[in-house]
């Protein structure tokens, strides 16, 4: 199997910064870099890899704090939705609890994910799943010909993510949750919090997913 992928538990939140290599061409994805980037660069040089591109997830703090400065070292294009745009590094953004801080923005954004696109890096092809609930701008990364799904904030293992943060919609959120549920049993699902599951053990036992 030519994907790899390497939780990565970083910051004081512990949000999973994902390494995702496809173990011929060693060129990786990297998502969510809240912290630690010496650590993730470190990784990635012991393994041989390149970054060929920064899909985040969603913009909270706890993870893309270090997406400017990992950009900055080692440049590839970077994805996100644009409604993180209208607040994440604008003074908007002070509206958060108070152990958030501002993001400092990259150079440059080359990606705005929209809902059901197809992308392709490193040789794997993903779909965009908009998921709103937790976050106006929350993405799902749907790896369909590999199994995986990375979650972000949408999804944990027994529990979903929280819906009492500005721009929180709880209203949006079941809905976010039941297309998740579409997918097949086997997928396996990486959060950005917490252990890998499956969307079959989710559907399963997961309340908020009944």
């Amino acid at each position: 199997m030519a994907l790899q992928i390497e939780q990565i538990i970083i910051g004081a939140i512990e949000s999973n910064c994902y390494i995702i290599w496809n173990d011929e061409t060693r060129e990786a994805l990297v998502t969510d870099p809240r912290a630690d980037v010496e650590r993730i660069l470190d990784f990635i040089d012991q393994e041989g890899l390149r970054i060929v591109a920064y899909p985040t997830t969603h913009a909270h703090y706890d993870h893309i704090s270090k997406l400017k400065e990992i950009h900055d070292l080692r440049p590839a294009p970077i994805g996100i939705h644009p409604a993180a745009l209208s607040w994440c590094f604008t003074s908007d953004f002070n509206s958060y609890p108070p152990f958030y801080q501002r993001p400092e923005k990259p150079s440059q954004i080359e990606r705005e994910w929209k809902d059901g696109e197809i992308w392709t890096d490193a040789g794997f092809s993903y779909e965009i799943i908009h998921t709103p609930g937790h976050s106006p701008d929350g993405v799902c990364f749907y790896f369909k010909e590999d199994g995986i799904l990375i979650a972000g904030d949408t999804l944990f293992k027994g529990s979903m993510g929280r819906v009492d943060l500005p721009g929180s919609d709880p209203e949006l959120m079941p809905g976010s949750l039941a297309r998740l549920m579409e997918l097949p049993d086997e997928v396996v699902v990486y959060p950005g919090h917490g252990p890998s599951t499956t969307i079959g053990h989710e559907r399963r036992s997961n309340p908020f997913c009944r």
